[in-house]
Order: structure tokens, then C-alpha cells, then sequence
């Protein structure tokens, strides 16, 4: 197995395997009829589906006579998919997109259209040893039921860069098989629209990080990501708290995950990097969050992290002094910095 394809592998066994956060892949013998009709058109037209978590359900599903004529079969799935309020909208040679009637001129559609696609092209099969190299086979992505943290944790990895999010954004399970090979920058393209029919914008801030919000957030974000100096130290991201999860002490047991990390205890950790003391508040303390480094980090970097993933939740650093801070409601500081003007 190539370096790639070993390396996603990899990430796709630890994302699957049983973590409390992540969910599990969904067996086919629950397959419901909309998840069969799209199967089987996968199969039809050697097409990957990126499907719309609005589609109408269908109460039931016949599936088309065999035949030789598998074009011809594929078109009469597509016309009782269209009876049925689903449009299936190319994306490129070897996409679809199965979205709701009259989704095309929505402003989902509308900034779909900007994501740019990738300059190569899905890798066709090949045994020339190169070209294997690059691909990811199909089938190796098939998520049937990944929540939101599950899918972010694989681009993540497959961006290798450091998500910066509100651990409020959710959307409906992502269902997602590929159909045919394809290279590393075409699956983070699948996963980007999938993101955006979900109401969801990935935007590159600096060359480390990516703030992942709602596409209604868009037009309000402020991005500054510090410049990186040649000469700052980097932090080893293993080295940094993992804030998907807040840890309580279970004697016998050690440290065990309890949900998503808390703000009191990033707010700590952002004290400690300053040489400040940081007060615990009961007001926003309790507020969760979610941040994993997944590169190595300047300092001034992981503190914009962290600014940043507070400000995404709606809260920020308040300096109670010049030695003290604490958490607050970002209107708090907003007052504070008033009053000092």
C-alpha cells in the first residue's frame, strides 16, 4: 500500500474506531430507500453522489429491471428521482450532486460555484506504478453516518492544516462513498461541497489555518493570522492540549474524555503561555469548545488559535489586570476596551 493511501487509511481507522464523539459507519442492511436509489445510481454511472441533507425522503423504492443497457437504466433512475423532487446535477466528469428541485439557483448552489475545483484530474485505473501512488482507491473513503467532528477531524488531516471553528455548527450525518480513484486534492474538493450543501464554508486564513463556519458567517470574518517569523521555535502540536475533549480524573482509570473541552480550561491554558493567571468563571466556563493542533505552531500562532476558537464561540479573553484574565462574552470586551479609550 502507497505512503497516501496508508496514510488515510490510517486516519479513517482512528476516526472509526469507537472514539465517544465519533459515530459509526452505518450497516447496509439499514440502508433506507433513498440511500439505495443513490447507491445504485452510483453504480449505474460510475459516479460519486454528493448528496443534500434536504432531499425528500422516499417512502419506498423499486429498483429498475436488470439489463444489459446500463445507460439506458440509469436514465430511468434519474427520471424517478426527478418524479420525486431529487435533481442530479453534474459536477465535473465523475460527480454528482443530488440536491432538491429548484436548489440551482439557491445560495447554496450560488457559492458552490466558487470553490474551485482541483487543476488534475480523478485518477483513472491504471497499474502504471506512478499513477497508483497518487490515487486513493475507490471505496476508501465510505462514510454512511460521520457527524460533523468525524468529517472536520479527515479534511483536517487531509488539509493538513488547523481548523478553527464554533463547536455550535452542526449539520445531518454526511454519507459519502467514492466511486472511482481519485487524488488527495480531488477528495478534499468532494469534501469541501459536501461541507457547503450542508450550509458549512471552509476559508483559508493565513497558511496554517482554516476557519470553518457557516456560509451566513462568511462576509463577517476577520482574517489575521500572525505572519510566521523564520526564526520563531515551533511547538510540536502533540505537545498541545487537545481541546475536542475536556478530561476528568476517574481513579483507577486516569484521565477519561468527557465531551467537547471547555472554556475555563483553554482560557488556562492561553494564562499559562502568557505567564498570567487566568480566573475560572461559572458564567461562560462551561461554554464547549473544540481545537486540535495539527501542525507545528509559532506561539504567537497557537495563541491566535485560541483567541480565535474562542471568538468563533462567541467569547473572549477579558484582562482583569495586567496579570489576571478571564473569560467573558465578546459585548464584554467590547465595553472594556471602550471604557480604556
Amino acid at each position: 500500500m502507497n505512503t497516501l493511501t496508508a496514510n488515510l487509511a490510517l486516519a479513517l481507522i482512528v476516526l472509526l474506531s469507537g472514539e465517544p464523539a465519533f459515530a459509526q459507519s452505518q450497516s447496509r442492511e439499514h440502508l433506507t430507500p433513498l440511500d439505495e436509489a443513490l447507491e445504485l445510481y452510483q453504480d449505474f454511472s460510475g459516479k460519486t453522489v454528493l448528496r443534500s441533507p434536504s432531499l425528500p425522503p422516499l417512502s419506498e423504492f423499486n429498483k429498475p429491471i436488470s439489463s444489459s443497457d446500463i445507460n439506458g437504466m440509469r436514465m430511468v433512475l434519474e427520471n424517478e428521482l426527478l418524479n420525486k423532487g431529487i435533481e442530479l446535477v453534474p459536477l465535473g466528469e465523475v460527480i454528482v450532486m443530488a440536491v432538491e428541485s429548484g436548489w440551482k439557483n439557491s445560495p447554496t448552489a450560488n457559492y458552490i460555484a466558487t470553490i474551485k475545483p482541483p487543476v488534475s484530474h480523478p485518477v483513472p485505473v491504471s497499474n502504471d506504478n506512478k499513477t497508483a501512488e497518487e490515487s486513493i482507491p475507490p471505496g476508501t473513503i465510505d462514510f454512511r453516518g460521520a457527524d460533523i467532528n468525524q468529517f472536520l477531524d479527515l479534511y483536517a488531516t487531509l488539509r493538513n492544516r488547523n481548523v478553527l471553528r464554533s463547536a455550535q455548527i452542526n449539520s445531518s450525518i454526511f454519507k459519502l462513498h467514492t466511486q472511482t480513484p481519485f487524488k488527495r486534492n480531488d477528495v478534499i474538493y468532494l469534501l469541501e461541497v459536501l461541507l457547503a450543501l450542508n450550509g458549512i464554508a471552509s476559508v483559508e486564513d493565513g497558511t496554517n489555518f482554516l476557519l470553518v463556519v457557516q456560509t451566513s458567517r462568511i462576509t463577517n470574518l476577520k482574517l489575521q493570522a500572525p505572519q510566521r517569523s523564520p526564526n520563531d521555535p515551533l511547538l510540536d502540536p502533540k505537545t498541545i492540549p487537545d481541546f475536542r475533549y475536556s478530561h476528568s480524573f476517574v481513579p483507577g482509570k486516569g484521565f477519561q474524555a468527557r465531551g467537547p473541552g471547555a472554556v475555563n480550561e483553554m482560557v488556562a491554558y492561553y494564562g499559562e503561555l502568557t505567564g498570567r493567571t487566568a480566573l475560572s468563571t461559572d458564567k461562560v466556563g462551561s461554554v464547549p469548545l473544540i481545537f486540535r493542533a495539527q501542525t507545528l505552531l509559532t506561539k504567537p500562532e497557537l495563541l491566535y488559535a485560541l483567541e480565535t476558537t474562542l471568538a468563533l464561540n462567541g467569547i473572549a479573553i477579558i484582562e482583569v489586570d495586567e496579570n489576571t484574565i478571564r473569560a467573558g462574552y465578546l459585548h464584554e470586551l467590547k465595553r472594556v476596551e471602550g471604557k480604556s479609550q
